[in-house]
């Protein structure tokens, strides 16, 4: 699924990736991953925190504190750098970033 948006374009989170790159250093297959993953990444934008996104996240945090709903702090920041670049965000973790008020979320098949 995600090779056949690729030509609309991709783009990454600084903190996807961090959290991506953990699971591949220390998976047994480390350097067959890391070679999977460094070849996935490349020519993607790796997108850092900025002002704006942190902007995002603070109103996403206290909406979803008001109601009782908080998710971590990692996932919401990915969840407000798509919204803040009005991109969509592609993953099968429903449960967190289904709650997410304005993102729009897509869910690979299983």
């Amino acid at each position: 699924m995600v090779r056949a948006i690729r030509p609309e374009g991709l783009a990454i989170s600084v903190i996807s990736y961090g959290e991506v790159l953990e699971g591949v250093l220390y998976s047994r297959e480390r350097l067959a991953n890391l070679q999977k993953w460094r070849g996935f990444v490349a020519g993607l934008d790796v997108l850092d925190v900025t002002l704006g996104i942190a902007d995002v996240w603070s109103e996403l945090r206290g909406a979803l504190r008001a109601r009782g709903n908080v998710i971590a702090d990692n996932d919401l920041l990915i969840a407000a750098t798509a919204i803040r670049f009005g991109m969509t965000l592609v993953s099968g973790n429903l449960r967190h970033f289904g709650r997410v008020p304005g993102l729009d979320l897509l869910v690979p098949d299983a």
